[in-house]
């Protein structure tokens, strides 16, 4: 369940400022994702030593699913690499790369992907979305946009909105729930729920962090139950280790990492529909308060519809998400568990790969605290982001001048240098 206000928002930021209405960009995005599969696949051949893929006939099937049932699809993966998207979709067969429709949006970090124009355009038509990091929260235009795609919102069609109307002028004229049905357009998003790289020495290496409640809002508010499907992967952190001062020397690692990729089961659509169902309450006695004080007007429900078998469906509300399901303690309480439950899908298909069971609380936000948490015992390899020389402008050949990084203040200033080995990231 969302409200207008967080899908118009969403959409407005997948406009781009109207640059996805102009007639050549559905063009060169198709071109941008079709070149760059073709260099991922060659990047796993030319440089990885092997690549073991598990499964991934369960995401494939999981596609076909979200299209038959018209869902939106989520993955949900471990952050090991700066070269994990795009290069480990070089797992996918080439087909999916010769249309938009067939591969994923992803959210990366505004200060790395998206700090010159000519970064931001590349990374704009290959579907990923410009997402802000430290302390800017789950609240932001990328998370709505995402909401907005996995609610069946179709980019494709903006430029003509009488043929894309948004969701809400539906529900406000009373259409037919199979109206919904047929517009909805299948939309894969998929999501670093750590919020950055994550690589640390044994005995600790290949665990997980606490995921963020960006993932959680995914699940709770899109229009429609998403299919989850867990990834996990290793083996780029070989090929980029973060203590290494020459990290994106990448040919002298040629042939010396083996990528591993297993795909889990989806997540149960039983336990999505009871998160579901808790925030749907959550949002119900909001709209009630609303109701009671004269500030709110019942809107007709489409779930009601017999012509709509997927009761999951929930009409969106008017207006912006209020405050009490922002900051409220049920609300946070609800998004940390879902979260946790999402980061405990993903580390049973790492486990399931052979690797350790975690002795740690890693999944538990205060363990990271850097005053209080248990994090100082486990060392991290190398910083969060190297800002002040961000690998990315010697990846791009830019001289150090051209960027002015962004500042970092307080819980989210930068510890270390590169090759420094640092805790509490």
């Amino acid at each position: 369940m969302s409200f207008d206000g967080v899908q118009d928002n969403g959409r407005q930021f997948l406009d781009l400022g109207g640059k996805r209405r102009t007639k050549w960009w559905h063009g060169l995005s198709s071109a941008t994702i079709f070149a760059t599969g073709m260099l991922a696949k060659g990047f796993a051949s030319l440089m990885l030593k092997d690549v073991e893929v598990s499964n991934l006939d369960i995401l494939q099937e999981a596609q076909e699913r979200c299209r038959i049932e018209k869902r939106g699809l989520i993955t949900i993966m471990n952050h090991m690499s700066l070269l994990d998207d795009p290069f480990v979709w070089a797992i996918l067969p080439t087909k999916n790369f010769t249309s938009p429709d067939q591969i994923r949006w992803s959210l990366g970090a505004d200060n790395v992907l998206f700090f010159n124009e000519f970064l931001a355009s590349f990374f704009s038509l290959g579907q990923v979305l410009s997402t802000k990091r430290f302390g800017e929260g789950p609240f932001q235009g990328s998370i709505d946009a995402s909401i907005a795609l996995l609610s069946g919102y179709n980019t494709q069609q903006l430029q003509d909105p009488r043929t894309n109307l948004p969701q809400k002028y539906w529900i406000k004229r009373g259409a037919e729930a199979s109206d919904l049905q047929a517009s909805f357009k299948t939309n894969w998003v998929h999501i670093f729920p750590e919020g950055f790289v994550h690589q640390v020495y044994p005995p600790h290496r290949y665990t997980l962090r606490y995921f963020h409640w960006g993932a959680s809002r995914l699940l709770l508010e899109a229009t429609k139950p998403p299919i989850i499907v867990p990834i996990y992967a290793y083996g780029f952190d070989n090929v980029i280790p973060e203590d290494k001062q020459d990290d994106y020397s990448l040919w002298g690692q040629r042939n010396k990492a083996t990528l591993r990729v297993k795909v889990g089961q989806p997540i149960d659509d039983g336990q999505v529909a009871s998160f579901r169902q808790r925030w749907a309450d959550l949002v119900e006695e909001e709209e009630e308060k609303k109701r009671i004080n004269g500030g709110a007007k019942k809107i007709v429900d489409v779930s009601s519809s017999s012509s709509l078998t997927d009761k999951n469906v929930i009409p969106l509300r008017h207006g912006n998400m209020p405050e009490e399901l922002k900051t409220g303690t049920r609300a946070q309480k609800l998004r940390s568990e879902v979260a946790l439950f999402l980061r405990s899908a993903l580390d049973s298909v790492r486990e399931s790969m052979g690797l350790p069971r975690e002795k740690l609380d890693f999944g538990n936000p205060a363990f990271w605290d850097p005053e209080t948490g248990g994090c100082k015992d486990v060392p991290v390899m190398g910083d969060v982001n190297k800002l002040e020389v961000h690998k990315l402008k010697d990846f791009f050949h830019l001289l150090e001048d051209e960027v002015t990084p962004p500042s970092v203040t307080g819980g989210s200033a930068v510890r270390g240098t590169a090759g420094s080995v640092s805790s509490c990231k």
